[in-house]
């Protein structure tokens, strides 16, 4: 899912299409009765963090390294 906000051609953000996407893919695992979702992103990229928290997703961890050395992440997830 943290494609999601990768989705969304960079003049379109900020009018909502990122989130329903989210929600769209969300409700997608609900239906598939998916207990838990989760996701890595870059804590540098503020607007999607908060994209995901909005959703109701959960920092569990920081990933050290993820993307490259010194580039971490945080590994995010949502109960459902």
């Amino acid at each position: 899912m943290a494609v999601v906000a990768d989705a969304v051609k960079e003049s379109r953000r900020r009018q909502g299409h990122g989130e329903a996407l989210l929600m769209a893919a969300v409700e997608g695992c609900r239906r598939r009765r998916v207990q838990r979702v989760s996701l890595h992103v870059d804590p540098a990229r503020a607007a999607a963090v908060a994209l995901y928290r909005k959703a109701g997703f959960q920092v569990d961890a920081t990933v050290v390294g993820y993307y490259a050395p010194r580039r971490d992440a945080y590994r995010m997830y949502m109960d459902l």
